[in-house]
């Protein structure tokens, strides 16, 4: 890992790490949470470049996103059955994404953006890319059908 990565130290209690996040209801940090499972099922269904993405992109994104709706519709990338309307989307643009495949950086495609899904419970149960609405390219196409409030 480059001297210019941060690193995270996932504090693992009751099967969960934890990570920092921003609530989109108070704009205070509060303590999101990712099974452990749920990470070994990643790593299994899509390798290393998937908690590679986790560690670089989703997680430094859960403290700034460009936007958290409440309300999901239709989120394609589950690895567990939740609830979606009870979810929280957090909106992001990363600077660059990583190819699960290779696990390698790949920078310049810093026009779509990064949807992670966060339920009821503060937990991470997956994510995905979007591309941006036309008219306000920090939020994803389609936002006012697909999510059923914009909390920030």
């Amino acid at each position: 890992m480059s001297t210019s990565q941060k690193e995270f130290v996932l504090e693992e209690r009751n099967g969960y790490v934890s990570v920092p996040g921003i609530d989109p209801y108070t704009g205070k940090r509060r303590t999101i949470y990712i099974s452990r499972d749920t990470i070994r099922f990643w790593l299994k269904t899509h390798g290393p470049g998937r908690l590679l993405d986790l560690n670089e992109i989703v997680i430094p994104s859960l403290e700034r996103p460009r936007a958290v709706f409440s309300g999901l519709r239709d989120f394609p990338d589950r690895a567990t059955d939740v609830d979606d309307s009870n979810s929280l989307g957090y909106i992001s643009r990363p600077k660059f994404r990583i190819d699960w495949k290779t696990s390698t950086r790949i920078h310049g495609e810093s026009r779509r953006l990064l949807l992670a899904a966060i339920n009821e419970n503060w937990v991470l149960y997956g994510w995905f890319m979007v591309d941006p609405d036309p008219v306000d390219s920090d939020l994803p196409v389609d936002h006012e059908v697909r999510f059923e409030q914009k909390l920030l």
